[in-house]
């Protein structure tokens, strides 16, 4: 039984290749400023005398995971780091979106082939 229409199957498996590339974008790490102690001079420029430093972002369009500097390995992204969810599935869904238009203008090529 062949289905007329596979928006909901291209649906689905956009879904799973969005959720799998999101993931895989963790190795895609960019730099930013965070704290990494509270043990540094204080002054009118930094009156709580936190210490700042460069430390790694995953993810890829959005950083979704970052080193946690006062807790963590310090420069390691790891399972103690902060996670952010919503950023996270906006990185699927957008990866998502790209999948499904790939498969839709494929599905289209192929039926304009066939007739």
């Amino acid at each position: 039984m062949r289905l007329r229409n596979p928006l909901w199957l291209y649906a689905a498996v956009s879904l799973v290749i969005g959720f799998i590339l999101a993931i895989a974008t963790v190795a895609v790490e960019r730099p930013y400023t965070g704290v990494v102690g509270n043990l540094c001079e204080k002054s009118t420029a930094n009156p709580s005398g936190h210490c700042y430093d460069q430390l790694p972002a995953a993810g890829w369009p959005f950083r979704y995971i970052y080193d946690f500097g006062g807790i963590s390995v310090q420069g390691v992204i790891g399972p103690e780091d902060d996670f952010y969810a919503g950023l996270f599935m906006a990185d699927a869904l957008i990866f998502a979106v790209a999948v499904f238009a790939i498969l839709i203008v494929l599905d289209r090529g192929r039926r304009r082939g066939s007739n």
